[in-house]
């Protein structure tokens, strides 16, 4: 997930049956590498830890860069990524300890609708019961500050309530130069007829080059 999700609601289930919330979105390289290079650049940091998607990634820019003017985007970020995680291991273990202790952590959560569902259909109480065991999470519960991010159905990164700063703004490729100029293709010829290719002859030197590579891959 970009941090640019001015366009619509950012839903806190991040994570599908088949991935794990856990694990990074990105690819193997340089951000997913264990550690971080020797003091990179602020936007270098940043982009890597949104394309790592982690809690250490979100939580190392942040003791970096507290007072950053994304930093309270970076926080709703860690914030999402935290529940991710929680709702996760509460719906591998899919029993009414877990969908409790999911409630208990998350009142007014994104999967609040989705815990009361399940635990319908193990028809047990919405209130747990006084020997009721917390199952063990991966992650810590979230801090208070984390709270007013994750106290809501949908997280809308535009919504003024949390006054994130823009996200900056799109660059898109230089224009075309002027002395690049591509002639229109030929008019066609006829229905179904397609123009003859011009032969084009191949120097000696080229032929010669051209050969003596495949010499070379022949004896290799």
């Amino acid at each position: 997930m970009g941090c640019n999700t001015d366009r619509g609601a950012l839903r806190l289930l991040r994570a599908g049956p088949g991935r794990s919330a856990s694990s990074p979105r990105g690819g193997p390289g340089r951000c997913n590498a264990i550690g971080t290079p020797p003091r990179p650049r602020r936007a270098g940091r940043l982009r890597c830890a949104i394309e790592r998607d982690t809690l250490q990634g979100y939580e190392e820019f942040l003791a970096a860069y507290p007072a950053d003017p994304l930093a309270n985007r970076v926080r709703g970020l860690l914030a999402a990524r935290r529940e991710a995680i929680t709702w996760r291991r509460t719906c591998r273990v899919d029993t009414p300890d877990a969908y409790w202790s999911y409630l208990n952590r998350y009142p007014r959560g994104p999967h609040v609708n989705d815990a009361r569902w399940r635990l319908e259909t193990f028809a047990a109480a919405m209130v747990p019961p006084p020997s009721f065991t917390p199952i063990v999470y991966d992650v810590p519960p979230p801090p208070p500050a984390e709270i007013i991010y994750v106290d809501r159905p949908v997280l809308v990164f535009s919504d003024p309530v949390f006054g994130f700063v823009p996200p900056p703004p799109i660059v898109f490729l230089a224009p075309v130069p002027a002395y690049l100029v591509f002639p229109p293709p030929p008019p066609p010829i006829g229905l179904f007829v397609l123009p003859v290719p011009v032969f084009v002859p191949v120097p000696l030197w080229a032929s010669g080059l051209c050969s003596g590579t495949s010499r070379k891959r022949d004896l290799q």
